[in-house]
């Protein structure tokens, strides 16, 4: 059974290149919002709630969206709370490994 191992630079790398991929995207979806505005607004159609600050506006909640997902998720990852780190630290206090 190989498992593969990681150093804390891989995963520092792979965290960092998940970080700057969401980063991309939401400041795509920003560029795309823009470039829609612009050119509806050259049709002659124009909304009222799509102006560059609430495109702004909307890119920081989505920021917001995506920094609280990953801040849950890490959490969620490393808490040690489910039925199998229970048993792993039932495994640990039996071993003496753990207080």
């Amino acid at each position: 059974m190989d498992q593969k191992q990681h150093t804390v630079t891989d995963r520092k790398i792979e965290q960092e290149v998940r970080n700057t991929a969401t980063g991309d995207l939401i400041r795509q979806i920003g560029a795309i919002l823009l470039a829609l505005s612009s050119f509806l607004a050259v049709m002659g159609y124009s909304f009222e709630w799509l102006t560059p600050d609430s495109i702004n506006a909307l890119l920081v909640v989505l920021y917001a969206v995506a920094g609280f997902g990953y801040t849950a998720f890490e959490i969620y990852k490393n808490h040690f709370a489910g039925v199998k780190a229970q048993e792993q630290a039932k495994a640990l206090k039996k071993q003496g490994l753990k207080k």
